[in-house]
């Protein structure tokens, strides 16, 4: 992330109107889930904590920043006449069919402008090893035409992934890695659909994707055997760790990642 002294800033670009009226990308922090929020501490035995104690598991939650969705969208999946199953979404009040389960030279002509559009899954799902039971509905593949273009420091990457520990959300984004500081375009969001259910909506706000910016940096790799110093070392941070009954991590090796300034 981006520490204040450092002076970065990425910066979501989009038109005047959008900015006025869309629910804006954020940092990630102010879109926990609900669950999360709601999680005691404890499960009623000071020794029986739950991951709302956990440091790197907030460190998740917390990490970068979140685009939300930027409308209302009901989808529905059904079958056609020629027993085909579609998949349709009513978008800003207008019905639009986005596409067809079918082979691609069959396929009617697909929309690339507007709110949603549908990605052809022949680019994945006869590869994916997906659980067709759990994911009854792996094949739909949405693309969600985002209104902003992101712009990162040279030298400064983002990963876009799926809102971390999100279990509710009906839609999961297919990460990639793109080099912001070089690419200027509009940075589509194609999503497969984990919902089991033929029809669901998702309601304006709701968090679609997290973005984690990263310095592009040549990391090495090194195997290496436990040495006399390593392991008197590890040892005395063992020793330090059971001084105390909870709450070990965050004090003696934790540190703030996500200390920065917000720009306005």
């Amino acid at each position: 992330m981006f520490k204040k002294n450092q002076n970065k800033n990425i910066v979501f670009y989009a038109n005047e109107r959008a900015l006025a009226a869309f629910p804006l990308p954020d940092r990630a922090g102010k879109f926990l889930p609900s669950w999360y929020k709601s999680c005691p501490t404890h499960n009623g035995d000071y020794f029986a904590s739950t991951v709302k104690r956990c440091i790197p598991f907030r460190e998740s939650l917390t990490n970068g920043f979140i685009i939300p969705l930027w409308h209302d969208a009901h989808f529905k999946i059904a079958e056609a006449s020629d027993g085909k199953n579609y998949l349709s979404c009513v978008q800003s009040r207008a019905p639009e069919k986005i596409g067809q389960e079918t082979d691609l030279a069959d396929a009617p002509s697909l929309p690339t402008t507007g709110l949603i559009s549908y990605h052809p899954s022949e680019q994945y799902a006869d590869y994916a090893k997906i659980d067709k039971k759990a994911y009854p509905n792996y094949a739909h593949v949405v693309k969600f035409h985002s209104p902003y273009t992101i712009q990162t420091p040279k030298g400064w990457s983002i990963l876009m992934k799926p809102v971390a520990n999100d279990f509710a959300s009906p839609v999961v984004p297919f990460e990639a890695v793109i080099d912001t500081d070089r690419y200027c375009g509009k940075i589509n969001l194609p999503c497969f659909i984990r919902a089991q259910e033929k029809e669901f909506s998702m309601p304006l706000g709701t968090p679609l994707v997290q973005v984690i910016p990263f310095k592009r940096e040549k990391v090495t790799i090194r195997r290496e055997k436990y040495t006399e110093e390593t392991l008197k070392k590890f040892d005395i941070e063992l020793l330090r760790f059971a001084t105390m009954l909870q709450g070990q991590y965050q004090k003696f090796w934790w540190h703030r990642t996500q200390d920065f300034e917000e720009k306005k």
